[in-house]
């Protein structure tokens, strides 16, 4: 299994790439950068095999960030992308210490024959061999509540189990009104509140923790009341996410929406975050509000706005409007269905497991796995296919 970062400020073109890599059974996306700077970072945090590089980026550009890479990490492959096909700029990219250098436009066959070859020629100590490769950790999170961010992280989770391989853990980090054990019907005997508590911490301790679900999903819920949440703190959330990450392939985490220790370790820790936010004013003012909080953090790089009760038309605020004042474009588009909705939540049968053809279930599935050449909603075309031509956008 290769793990790969993608580095490129263009938006559609890192959706791009990652539609082709998701396809590859030994290929895992685990995490994506919008420039050197932000590259470097996501690299310390990720330590991918292969990071994927556009060259023409704004702040610190992918040469430069390709010399800093390729001196810190011997066992690092960087592939420079760029739309200038010169010598001159093949021989600045080699000297940079790049393994391949791609020349746009190219087509989904030249990217994943030149990652395996980068790959193949790079050094791997026996260790990281040896060891599993870091989980894929999507951390959902909006900054107001009432946004449908609960419910979201369950079927989000769902979908994870059932879609992809390997084994999939949903953690409830909303430690003070967690409801995941409520949306999947699993009331639990034990919770974090207790985990903290204990004397000895592995991973046979934490496994009796985890409860599994009908699907195949595991479970780590909040505790049963807020004041035991105050037990819960950013070491104990950090600890959590170190056996989750040596355990599952994929964690989904619900998170709160006041800026705790426990969020914050969350959003840290994760490959990606979904933003999630919905039509009404409030909403996208707290959204722009934790854009610069997670700019400031430098998280920005992994955010992908989710745009919840897409569907309600004229009443709430229009997408472009959204867009242009949170300065993000939308990802992804989750209709509204009230009737769904509650009847799920009631019942306790998941959306993606009671109703998995309705477009609620259908939106969720396309986060875990877009199908190319596919819209997120009627009437939303994807602008960027790279499945089904080659790479244009951007440097």
């Amino acid at each position: 299994m290769i793990s790969i970062l993608i580095v490129d400020d263009n938006e559609e073109t890192r959706r791009g790439i990652r539609k082709t890599l998701v396809q590859e059974k030994n290929m895992i996306v685990v995490g994506e950068a919008v420039n050197g700077e932000d590259c470097i970072q996501r690299t310390a945090d990720v330590r991918p095999d292969v990071v994927v590089m556009d060259i023409e980026m704004p702040i610190l550009d992918g040469i430069q960030a390709c010399d800093v890479l390729t001196k810190k990490y011997n066992d690092l492959a960087v592939i420079l992308c760029t739309m200038q096909p010169t010598v001159e700029k093949m021989q600045q990219c080699l000297a940079a210490g790049a393994k391949e250098v791609l020349f746009k436009p190219y087509d989904a066959n030249e990217l994943l024959a030149a990652i395996r070859r980068a790959f193949d020629r790079t050094p791997h100590p026996e260790e990281k061999q040896a060891g599993k490769l870091p989980a894929e950790i999507v951390a959902v999170y909006s900054p107001k509540g009432g946004t449908g961010v609960s419910l979201l992280a369950a079927n989000l989770a769902l979908a994870y189990s059932l879609r992809r391989k390997g084994k999939t853990l949903l953690l409830d980090y909303d430690v003070h009104y967690g409801s995941g054990a409520l949306i999947l019907q699993l009331p639990p005997n034990r919770t974090i509140a207790e985990w903290v508590q204990e004397e000895v911490k592995d991973e046979d301790v934490f496994r009796q923790y985890v409860m599994t679900h009908k699907s195949g999903l595991d479970f780590l819920a909040a505790p049963f009341s807020p004041e035991q949440g105050d037990l819960v703190d950013g070491d104990e959330a950090r600890t959590i996410l170190k056996f989750a990450n040596s355990l599952y392939e994929h964690v989904v985490i619900d998170v709160p929406s006041k800026i705790t220790e426990v969020a914050m370790v969350a959003l840290e820790q994760s490959t990606g975050i979904l933003l999630v936010v919905s039509t009404d004013i409030l909403a996208v003012n707290n959204a722009r509000k934790a854009i610069n909080i997670l700019r400031e953090l430098r998280f920005l790089g992994k955010v992908r706005l989710v745009l919840n009760r897409s569907n309600v038309g004229s009443i709430g605020v229009k997408d472009n409007e959204i867009e242009e004042a949170l300065e993000l474009k939308i990802s992804h588009f989750i209709p509204s269905d009230g009737r769904l909705t509650v009847a799920s939540i009631n019942t306790g049968e998941p959306l993606v497991l009671k109703y998995p053809k309705s477009d609620i279930a259908r939106a969720v599935f396309a986060i875990v796995d877009p199908p190319p050449g596919k819209t997120k909603q009627a009437g939303r075309k994807t602008p960027f296919r790279l499945q089904a031509g080659s790479i244009r956008s951007g440097g």
